[in-house]
């Protein structure tokens, strides 16, 4: 069985006995409204050629709440800001760049200046986590 839940990236243990489909439908479901605050249609292959349009695809089309923030910090993380530039690649290094983030997050005065830095907080975060799980 294909579920496709965009912008829900999430790994799943199958469980001994393996559930059948109409359970791992009934859990996917329960797990769609949580994340996204509502019930899509279940849409069976038959079902959806030739008659798309007869269903709810808002589920499909909706992004998360904080969608902006996740992509400002994909930005950040794909062309590193210049500052960070001058520290290592190392943990150290790594260290020091959300030291700093941090350190300027409190020194922000407006709003928008805030909101910037936390994105380059929790990108210097990631960024550190990656080193970690081994992925750079």
């Amino acid at each position: 069985m294909l579920i496709i839940l965009p912008g829900h990236y999430q790994a799943h243990k199958v469980e001994e006995p393996m559930p059948t489909a109409d359970e791992m439908r009934e859990q996917t479901l329960k797990q769609v409204k949580q994340y996204y605050g509502n019930t899509p249609k279940v849409v069976h292959g038959a079902d959806v050629k030739g008659h798309e349009n007869k269903f709810d695809w808002a589920i499909v089309q909706k992004k998360p709440q904080d969608w902006e923030f996740m992509a400002q910090s994909a930005k950040t993380l794909a062309n590193l800001p210049e500052t960070w530039t001058a520290y290592s690649s190392d943990e150290g290094g790594r260290m020091g760049i959300l030291q700093m983030e941090y350190t300027e997050f409190l020194n922000a005065n407006t709003k928008e200046e805030k909101m910037h830095e936390l994105v380059h907080v929790a990108s210097a975060c990631l960024h550190l986590w990656r080193l970690y799980a081994g992925l750079e």
